[in-house]
């Protein structure tokens, strides 16, 4: 057995901005460019309708995060070997119904890309 120490590479260093939170999101609305794609996470907030003494839950907008194509699609690929890692342990996660962008939605999508105008 060799004596050679195996070294972990040092990882760049991530700093905190004061105006970090952390939001829980229970789903995101989506929009992409040529250049980039969006996504805003959808937090749902209890609100109260008026005239009712009834609280609901209305999804809220609180950020939008802007990501190049090359990091949407890492993020992609990064997040379905993440799933695929934790549903080895924690077995099957289902998907409830809704949740997924639909053959409409994707249409939608596609339509805003191939209708854009550019200047050159």
């Amino acid at each position: 057995m060799s004596d050679e120490r195996r070294t972990v590479p040092a990882q760049q260093q991530i700093l905190r901005s004061p105006n970090f939170r952390i939001i829980y999101s229970s789903g995101f609305g989506y929009r992409a460019t040529s250049a980039d794609v969006a996504l805003t996470p959808l937090v749902e907030f209890p609100i109260l309708v008026p005239g009712s003494p009834v609280f609901m839950n209305a999804h809220v907008q609180e950020v939008m995060l802007m990501m190049s194509l090359p990091v949407a699609k890492a993020l992609a690929r990064n997040l379905t070997a993440i799933i695929g890692e934790v549903e080895k342990y924690a077995g099957n996660i289902r998907v409830p119904k809704g949740n997924i962008l639909d053959s409409q939605q994707i249409e939608a999508i596609s339509f805003g890309l191939r209708t854009t105008e550019y200047e050159d």
